[in-house]
């Protein structure tokens, strides 16, 4: 898995996933363990899942951390590492977003001291890009897209159409 550099601090990778099984994870997680909400700052929903491992995990929340731990965090730190960034440390939860026909999320920036990475996991929906207006940069999501990027570039998701968008999202704060 290699970082492909769309602006000096935004970069994609394609990992290798069973996207269909993690979505099977996250609806089980959401019918038996955390439920998505409506967060005040999100029109979509959202479930945090505690990042730390736990003895009580479920295969399915195992399953989930497993990949990000093996598949995501090691490309965190090379584009820590290739950005000049000496010492990062991952937040308390992962991010489950989940996108529904008709939701969007409108321009906006996130906190600067921090890395964030967002992990697609579905293409069958119409919409749903993430755009960095002022870079000119739009990226489809499809299963598999890694987009890490420092936050402090403007940018929103276009409205979801036809079916729900899920993706991971990571924050690592930056020491």
């Amino acid at each position: 898995m290699s970082l492909n550099f769309l602006f000096n601090d935004i970069a994609t990778a394609e990992i290798d996933i069973d996207s269909n099984q993690l979505i099977s994870c996250i609806e089980n997680i959401n019918n038996n363990e955390i439920k998505f909400e409506k967060v005040f700052y999100r029109k979509h929903l959202t479930m945090y899942i505690p990042s730390e491992n736990n003895e009580n995990d479920s295969y399915d929340v195992k399953l989930i951390k497993e990949t990000i731990s093996n598949k995501i965090s090691p490309l965190i730190y090379q584009f820590a590492n290739l950005i000049n960034i000496k010492s990062i440390e991952k937040r308390k939860n992962i991010t489950v977003s989940k996108l529904q026909p008709g939701d969007d999320c409108e321009l906006h920036v996130d906190e600067e001291q921090a890395i964030y990475c967002d992990l697609y996991l579905n293409n069958n929906f119409d919409g749903g890009e993430l755009v960095f207006p002022n870079l000119n940069i739009t990226i489809k999501p499809h299963p598999g897209l890694l987009i890490i990027y420092k936050p402090y570039h403007s940018h929103l998701v276009n409205m979801v159409y036809n079916s729900d968008r899920y993706c991971f999202g990571l924050d690592y704060h930056i020491l």
